[in-house]
């Protein structure tokens, strides 16, 4: 396998990072593990434990899932939720506020500037009472 550059290692991880959390969440932390063995493979081992470690240090992927559930629909609060939007994506107030309107029908996905950003976003809206992963 080529050995990619500095930008393509870095969205290789942070997928990685993704899939490995995405299998957890679907089919429990033993199978994901049973497959990651075998993705680690072709990954190689450089990549593999990267991606441990980063898990290790508590990195949370960098792409946030986020529903607002009917029930939940906090007098206020959702200006609170568009602020911490755009500050973990970088997004103006057009595009938070389209995501903050789909979340209400719909899981959106929301690509975060870092693992750190995506983390403290995660909190934000679960403190706000919206349904995060």
């Amino acid at each position: 396998m080529p050995t990619p550059s500095g930008t393509e290692r870095d969205a290789l991880v942070t997928d990685a990072l993704n899939l490995l959390h995405t299998l957890g969440r679907i089919h429990g932390g033993k199978r994901a593990m049973e497959m990651w063995e075998t993705i680690g493979q072709v990954l190689g081992q450089d990549i593999k434990h990267e991606v441990f470690m980063m898990m290790l240090q508590g990195a949370a992927p960098a792409r946030v899932r986020m529903h607002r559930p009917a029930a939940s629909s906090p007098v206020g609060g959702w200006v609170d939720a568009i602020r911490s939007l755009r500050k973990a994506t970088g997004w103006d107030l057009k595009q938070a506020r389209e995501i903050w309107d789909q979340s209400a029908a719909q899981w959106v996905s929301i690509p975060c500037l870092s693992h750190e950003l995506g983390r403290n976003l995660r909190l934000e809206l679960r403190d706000l009472g919206l349904e995060v992963v």
